[in-house]
């Protein structure tokens, strides 16, 4: 008989209310957009360095040119 019970309890999950899956969604619903704020403002630290970098080298590549065609 108490196998039959914790076999049971292992399938049918405890019965939660209405309030505490709402609150349990609003949670997940919270850490999901701190974590996406999280991951875009990375990702836009990161762009604008890779931009950067890609511009002073076109810089760069251009300075060098310009000196060996004695332009400047």
């Amino acid at each position: 008989m108490q196998t039959h019970l914790a076999k049971l309890e292992a399938i049918i999950p405890t019965l939660a209310t209405r309030e505490d899956l709402a609150k349990q969604t609003a949670e997940t619903m919270d850490r999901m957009d701190r974590l996406i704020n999280g991951l875009r403002s990375d990702f836009d630290r990161k762009f604008i360095l890779c931009i950067t970098v890609q511009f002073t080298t076109l810089l760069a590549i251009i300075g060098v040119l310009s000196r060996i065609a004695n332009i400047f």
